[in-house]
């Protein structure tokens, strides 16, 4: 065998090898790929999972509190309208049949802490669930519903999870 014999079966068997070698990259480069797509879908679907489970979480401690202060949210939510029917004459709260006495004692009772001169009357409201209610003074009104709270939380947090995946 002559030298330039010997020299370009060297050089074929390099370049064999070089293939090789690059044919091998590419193919730890697919795999990674792969790897990397399906752990990002597997790390999304665990914060989906994660999130409906804080979620479902959630809603049983918020109907526990609930349960425990059904006159908790609308107390609230007058203590925090307080500014804005500081002038009215008067405050109608629409709340299930069921809740009218304490809904009515437990506005009176805040209506006196935040300094409300007005009168407040809580009546009876068909299909409302025990602790929703609507307060209306005229200029304005705020409503709660928990099943709609609870949902409202649900959508956003989907279309957050929906965003990010």
């Amino acid at each position: 065998m002559r030298p330039w014999q010997r020299k370009v079966q060297g050089n074929c068997a390099q370049a064999r090898a070089e293939q090789q070698q690059a044919d091998a990259l590419a193919d730890i480069a697919a795999a990674t790929r792969q790897a990397f797509t399906a752990l990002a879908a597997l790390a999304h679907e665990h914060r989906v999972s994660s999130a409906d489970l804080a979620l479902a979480c959630a809603g049983k401690i918020a109907d526990a509190a609930l349960e425990h202060a059904p006159q908790a949210p609308v107390q609230a939510a007058l203590a925090a309208l307080s500014r804005e029917i500081e002038g009215c004459p008067r405050l109608m709260a629409r709340v299930a049949a069921g809740s009218v006495e304490r809904v009515q004692a437990a506005l009176d009772e805040t209506a006196q802490a935040i300094g409300f001169p007005g009168q407040i009357q809580a009546r009876a409201a068909a299909d409302m669930a025990p602790t929703a209610f609507i307060l209306d003074w005229g200029d304005g009104r705020a409503a709660y519903d928990p099943e709609n709270a609870k949902q409202r939380v649900a959508d956003a947090l989907a279309a957050a999870l929906a965003s990010e995946g």
